[in-house]
This record gives C-alpha cells, sequence and structure tokens, in this order.
C-alpha cells in the first residue's frame, strides 16, 4: 500500500535542511523531524525511521502530513501552549 503522504524533497529544499541539521545549535524536536524527512524522501519505510530514530510510527506519519501541507516552514512553528 502506498503513503497517502509520499515526501519527495526538491535539490534545494534537501540542501536546506541538510544544512539546518548541520547548524550548531538546533532543537532535538527540529533534528528529527528534518530526519524524518530526508529518510522518508530516500525511501525508508516508517517503521525504520522510528526504530533509527527512536520515535512513534505516528509520529513519522504526523511529520510527513505536515510537511506535504505546509511545506518546509512547518518545522519552525509551534504550538502555543495554554495553562
Amino acid at each position: 500500500m502506498s503513503k497517502k503522504y509520499s515526501v519527495n524533497l526538491s535539490i534545494d529544499e534537501r540542501e536546506q535542511l541538510e544544512q539546518l541539521s548541520q547548524k550548531g545549535k538546533i532543537s532535538v524536536r527540529k533534528y528529527k523531524r528534518i530526519q524524518i524527512l530526508l529518510m522518508s524522501s530516500d525511501g525508508y519505510k516508517d517503521e525504520k525511521i522510528a526504530t533509527n530514530l527512536k520515535i512513534s510510527v505516528d509520529t513519522v506519519g504526523r511529520v510527513r502530513k505536515k510537511f506535504m501541507q505546509e511545506g518546509l516552514l512547518f518545522s519552525d512553528k509551534r504550538k502555543a501552549t495554554t495553562r
């Protein structure tokens, strides 16, 4: 069965993600999102990505979905917390 949200990065998108992942200070959350997108684009299955990054398969799917809906900018957004 094919994935509903398949990631096919352009050369520019890939370069941008690789540059971001090599920055000195980057949050773990952002780093994992970048790795999910790069690995998805390389054809890795969700289960393999989740195992390698020690995250859930659902997280992999959510990141791919957000990328397809919002593009690369989604990784900078963070939900506001309410208290």
